[in-house]
């Protein structure tokens, strides 16, 4: 069975540190169990909870480039509208201008996989890009209503 867990590295106040570890310790628990139960805690008031989990970084992308776009950080964002979202080759259905939900009939998950390493290469030529498109890229913000259709936000 693969590990899905990944370290990471906190940054924090001495004093907010300090105190972190007594209340994990009250609850006779790690600090990593203490973190990890206030995120999932956290975590539960949002829909998109499972939504935008996938075990691939391209899946992952591709599924917050279409439900929350406007948490996608500045390379990923030009990943996304400039070479994802113009390009047929990704998609399963015609490319018309109007949103598509991004699906398993209607994306081509398998192809990003594929490319998802040669992308990642090219970091630097990404970023150029997107420092000579810096203030031109817009997001358009979407509301989505249970049962509804996803629409552009006014």
């Amino acid at each position: 069975m693969k590990n899905n867990f990944k370290t990471i590295s906190v940054s924090m106040d001495g004093k907010l540190a300090y105190f972190a570890e007594l209340l994990a310790r009250m609850q006779r628990k790690t600090l990593t169990r203490y973190i990890t139960e206030l995120i999932n805690f956290d975590l539960a008031g949002y829909e998109f909870n499972d939504e935008l989990w996938a075990e691939h970084p391209a899946d992952r992308l591709a599924l917050l480039g279409n439900r929350m776009p406007q948490l996608l950080n500045t390379r990923q964002r030009i990943l996304w509208l400039t070479v994802i979202c113009t390009d047929q080759n990704y998609w399963l259905v015609p490319l018309t201008g109007a949103p598509i939900e991004v699906n398993k009939n209607t994306f081509n998950f398998a192809l990003l996989r594929e490319v998802w390493r040669y992308i990642n290469r090219n970091e630097a030529v990404v970023m150029d890009q997107a420092t000579a498109m810096t203030g031109q890229i817009k997001i358009r913000r979407v509301t989505h209503e249970p049962g509804a259709q996803w629409k552009d936000k006014e």
